[in-house]
């Protein structure tokens, strides 16, 4: 299940039916895309998939946790638990 659908939530408009879903204000969503030529690692790129460049590079280095977007090692357990 992908990101963007996990971290979905309800917009309610005050209309009847089911509510339309939405990411939530200020969701960043970056992506580390490696390419392999064999066995050996060719190339690393890496690209914002949600949100902006500087965006995202504000919330690392507000994180104390690198400099760059980096492959997170942890996983994810609930909205409020990020190891990485």
């Amino acid at each position: 299940m992908s990101a963007r659908t996990v971290f979905l939530e309800p917009v309610y408009t005050g209309k009847r039916g089911r509510p339309w879903l939405a990411l939530p204000a200020g969701f960043l969503l970056a992506q580390v895309v490696k390419s392999r030529q064999g066995r050996r690692l060719a190339e690393i790129t890496r690209r914002v998939v949600v949100g902006t460049e500087d965006a995202v590079a504000r919330a690392i280095a507000a994180t104390r946790a690198g400099t760059v977007i980096n492959t997170c090692v942890g996983r994810l357990v609930s909205p409020c638990d990020i190891y990485c």
